[in-house]
């Protein structure tokens, strides 16, 4: 910018979204989105209430009839982790905190004003599909935590992530009981390319991807309020 002795307007949403189809079109869209919307605004926003008991996005009586046809082919391991998974969608999966954790109402990121009309958007499809619950005028639980959110701008899109870790040293992963709590690694690529040669010529490869993946897992509902 000093070759031309001007600034740069910054960028807005249309600049990196233009071709962005929005999802609820019937929710009205604001000039701002850094201060609380008129009453009005949310005559057509979509509203769903807490769930009473957890509800898991896909069919287990169809998967449980899955797992028991492949019982007698999977190691223990796999065996034990196959009914794990059943009782966390049945009965929702534990959040594993060390102490109760106190209420809390955490400012969102700038990132989530800048990206407004997206992540708006993206909030109100997510109550649509039953993956969020809301919007409440009160706090809708006792000791409820309104944790932290960040957008983040990708290529084509905006995803919006929930800050477990803030406030430092009195967050929901802070308080996570390690011990309990299992540890996923990624590969390198390293080892990824050993895999390939291992296979050897004429061999496929494909990856395997669930849409959602993380929001289709219910949570118990004393963790509800975290």
């Amino acid at each position: 910018m000093w070759l031309f002795n001007r600034l740069i307007p910054p960028e807005s949403d249309s600049d990196h979204l233009a071709d962005y189809k929005f999802k609820c079109p019937e929710v009205a869209q604001l000039p701002s989105y850094t201060a609380p919307p008129h009453l009005n605004f949310w005559r057509s926003f979509p509203f769903r209430d807490l769930p009473d008991k957890p509800v898991p996005k896909l069919n287990i009586d169809k998967l449980t009839t899955e797992i028991d046809m492949a019982r007698e082919f999977m190691t223990i391991d796999q065996s034990v982790r196959a009914t794990t998974v059943l009782t966390e969608l049945s009965e929702g999966v534990d959040a594993l905190q060390a102490v109760p954790l106190p209420a809390m109402i955490s400012k969102n990121s700038g990132s989530m004003f800048k990206h407004g009309k997206v992540v708006t958007d993206t909030v109100a499809s997510w109550i649509k599909k039953g993956i969020l619950s809301g919007p409440f005028t009160i706090q809708p639980l006792n000791g409820f935590r309104a944790n932290q959110m960040l957008a983040i701008e990708q290529k084509d899109k905006v995803r919006i992530i929930m800050n477990l870790s803030h406030p430092e040293r009195g967050s929901f992963n802070d308080n996570v009981l390690d011990m309990r709590s299992e540890k996923v690694y990624m590969t390198t690529a390293k080892h990824f390319g050993f895999s390939i040669l291992e296979c050897g010529a004429n061999s496929v490869l494909w990856k395997f991807d669930l849409s959602d993946a993380y929001k289709i897992l219910p949570c118990k509902q004393e963790d509800l309020r975290l």
